[in-house]
């Protein structure tokens, strides 16, 4: 599992494959599904391997974490401060972050809608969100 995360964090490093680069640039171009408050969570992919999903925030997403699950976050879109464990960070268009399995996390969106690509590995469910607030 980690050897399969690290290579896809070698991946979006990397220089993209043409395939890479038709994914991402399909992603900037979605829009959510219906009218929402907060959060629209659309899912890409799913199989037993790993679940992908392009999320849209408005204003937060509440502290919580994953109990069996890893997360990688590519933000497409929008600016925040995302809590990692017990440090804040700036993120903004551009940048991965990597949220492993069982760390608390959590977002403050700056100045628009945030919208990013979530891989969480193993296939996500929707069972293992456990909030910490």
């Amino acid at each position: 599992m980690k050897k399969l995360l690290f290579l896809l964090f070698l991946t979006l490093c990397a220089a993209p494959t043409r395939a890479q680069s038709d994914l991402v640039q399909a992603a900037k171009r979605l829009s959510p599904t219906e009218a929402f408050d907060n959060i629209h969570v659309q899912k890409l992919h799913s199989d037993a391997q790993a679940s992908v999903f392009c999320i849209w925030i408005k204003e937060k997403v509440r502290p919580h974490k994953h109990a069996v699950h890893s997360e990688t976050v590519y933000v497409l879109q929008g600016k925040g401060t995302m809590r990692l464990g017990e440090k804040d960070y700036a993120v903004r268009k551009g940048d991965v972050i990597f949220i492993p399995q069982g760390t608390p996390h959590a977002v403050q969106v700056q100045g628009g809608t945030m919208k990013v690509l979530s891989v969480q590995a193993p296939e996500y469910k929707g069972e293992d969100r456990i909030f910490l607030d």
